[in-house]
């Protein structure tokens, strides 16, 4: 589930892997998001893990308030989507 090949997501054309832009990011709470600790509980691992895989880009949809990480629960959930599709093909 946690592909390097993910860290780099487009989503209409513009990288959505960490979301930058004021508005982007009103427009992205608005649609809802997950913290570390609900992610950490979707994949069943640690707050440190997700932690790490967002310092190195591994989840697509970070949302960056200084030191607070959210992450935008449509690209991740089509992320995962992704990626769940990857594995039954090569799995």
């Amino acid at each position: 589930m946690c592909s390097e090949n993910a860290s780099r997501h487009f989503t209409h054309g513009v990288n959505m892997a960490s979301i930058t832009d004021t508005d982007e990011r009103r427009i992205a709470l608005e649609a809802g998001t997950y913290d570390v600790r609900e992610l950490a509980a979707l994949f069943k691992c640690s707050e440190r893990h997700i932690r790490n895989m967002a310092e190195n880009g591994s989840i697509p949809g970070i949302i960056r308030f200084g030191r607070l990480i959210r992450f935008h629960r449509g690209i991740v959930n089509q992320w995962l989507a992704e990626e769940a599709r990857g594995a039954v093909h090569h799995g």
